[in-house]
């Protein structure tokens, strides 16, 4: 067994990798407690019996106990920087602060409204795929990039994807990149509107998403000699 010392600090750390609510916290930090015994200088991981202790295992055993084990598919790609590769992953956990995440957190709120359309309570699913200002979003850019007609019932049904994109042809990495802009400008759109107030504009984040897809395909995906007026066209 790996002897280490483990303290109330660990536990908290582990434990922000997972946690939704006040009287899950309780019940994962007790969970925690069973996997450790105490011994002179220091604790003992029985976690997995045989194996030292890992974050990787550790990781595991709780979200098994927890039941909470992914079901997600997301390819990490360096064709989108890193910080839109992390927010289309957190998108896909429902991990994103949506008003309904921070109200179990015991975050106080104002109300918990989509701040797009006010017609339905912000969640990353209606923010992504249920709310009429995405849904014209993604229409616009499915007509622009010229994909086929197709149904989507959840944002999983926009990002998930078995497919390595850096094995795609030229058009579906571009339609990759587009996807994950359109994700990522959302995003900032919802933010401006609620923590500068500003008025939501559709125009605004469609232009958004043609310019940084194409700094990012053109630069990250190494297409240099892709002109912005083709791209605007999108003919590849």
């Amino acid at each position: 067994m790996h002897r280490f010392n483990m303290s109330i600090s660990l536990k908290l750390i582990v434990f922000k990798l997972f946690h939704k609510s006040k009287e899950e916290f309780e019940r994962k930090f007790f969970q925690l407690d069973s996997l450790f015994v105490q011994s002179e200088g220091g604790w003992k991981w029985i976690g997995d019996e045989g194996l030292n202790f890992s974050v990787k295992g550790l990781r595991r055993l709780i979200q098994e106990a927890a039941g909470s084990v992914a079901d997600w598919k997301y390819r990490r790609w360096k064709g989108v920087p890193g910080k839109v590769n992390l927010l289309a992953w957190r998108v896909l956990l429902d991990r994103i602060p949506s008003k309904i995440q921070l109200q179990k957190r015991n975050v106080p709120l104002v109300d918990l409204w989509c701040p797009f359309c006010g017609d339905a309570e912000e969640t990353s699913e209606h923010i992504f795929s249920g709310c009429s200002f995405s849904c014209y979003v993604w229409s616009v850019i499915e007509q622009w990039v010229k994909a086929p007609p197709f149904l989507f019932f959840s944002v999983k049904d926009i990002l998930e994807d078995d497919k390595d994109p850096r094995k795609g042809s030229k058009v579906e990495q571009a339609r990759k990149v587009v996807v994950l802009s359109c994700v990522w400008c959302l995003w900032l759109e919802r933010n401006r509107i609620v923590f500068k107030s500003c008025l939501s504009s559709r125009e605004r984040v469609l232009r958004e998403v043609k310019m940084w897809s194409f700094l990012w395909f053109k630069f990250r995906c190494n297409f240099p000699l892709v002109k912005w007026e083709d791209w605007v066209a999108f003919n590849l």
